[in-house]
This record gives C-alpha cells, structure tokens and sequence, in this order.
C-alpha cells in the first residue's frame, strides 16, 4: 500500500514539475538574475520559503526592510499531528539563504559545486526572484546519495514600499509532498 501510494505521489509530482516553470539552472542566467536585482532591488518586503526535504519540511519567513532582516522565524511541519509547530527565531545567518539574493547564491553556489544530479529553477517577475528551486541529489562517485533532494517553494513575496517590522502571519496551506 505503501509503494502504490510513493508511487502515485512521484507521479503526481512529476506532472506538477512539468508543468511548473523549472528548467535547468545557467551560471549565466543566475548572474543575469543577480545583475537585474542589484540594479533595481527591491528593499522592502515579506517573503515565505518551504523547504522539503525526504523527512522534512520546514517554512521560513522573513520582513526585509532597507534591504536588511528585520523579523526571521521558522516553523516545522509535524506530519503525525497535520500542522505547523510553534515559530522559532532565526538567526542572521540562518535567514540569510532565504532572501532574494540568498536564494539567487544558493542556486549559484551549487552550480558552481556541480555536485547535484540536476539542478532547477524557476522565476517570475522584474527584478526575477526565484519561485521554484529544485536541488537534485547529490553525486558522490558518481552515484546519487538517496534523501538529499531538495525542493526550495517561495509561497509568497510581497514588496512594500515600507513592511512592518514585527510578525509575519504565514500562509496555513497543507504542505506539499515531494518524496521519492
């Protein structure tokens, strides 16, 4: 029952992949993208970031304000109970990854390291921030290491011309499945 529900599961997704924008990651197209924020940044706003994982999903969200974090939290999804546990703070380092241009150099980064099975994205608007990021497994010897996929979703981005600096209310939508 178990398989037959897997398999359904990577067949659904598969579909939503298709269908989803994402494409293979340039160097180029990355720079491009990290030319066109710096020359038009957008300064302030709100932005929400899933990350899956094989036994993990977990969502960031972060205030920018002047181009500097102003509120970071975190929150992990408990499957066994179907909702989200109680925030917890970021540090600095810890949200930097989930800001526009954390996640335009994490995508570069990981080109350049070439050490994913593929590598994908998928952008919407001017400047282009990244909606959708698939991070393939990881090689090593040339194998793929089982469970080291990554799924990285911006649920939501919300410019402002002056966001608030306190809590972020978070979007409640059941997660997504992304397990193979």
């Amino acid at each position: 029952m178990i398989n037959r529900l897997r398999v359904i599961l990577v067949s659904v997704i598969a579909l939503v992949a298709c269908h989803s924008g994402l494409r293979q990651a340039t160097i180029g197209e990355i720079h491009q993208a990290e030319r066109q924020w710096e020359n038009h940044p957008i300064l302030n706003y709100k932005i929400v970031v899933d990350v899956q994982q094989q036994n993990e999903l977990r969502r960031n969200a972060l205030n920018v304000r002047d181009g500097q974090i102003t509120h970071a939290v975190v929150s992990y999804w408990n499957s066994r109970r179907n909702k989200w546990e109680l925030e917890e703070s970021l540090k600095l380092q810890q949200a930097l990854p989930f800001t526009v241009p954390g996640l335009l150099e994490t995508v570069e980064e990981e080109i350049s390291n070439s050490n994913r099975s593929e590598i994908e994205v998928a952008m919407k608007g001017d400047p282009p921030v990244p909606k959708t990021i698939l991070l393939g497994n990881l090689l090593q010897n040339n194998q793929r290491v089982a469970g080291s996929k990554a799924y990285i979703f911006v649920r939501s981005f919300l410019p402002s011309s002056q966001p608030e600096a306190g809590p972020i209310q978070t979007i409640q939508a059941l997660p997504t499945i992304a397990h193979k």
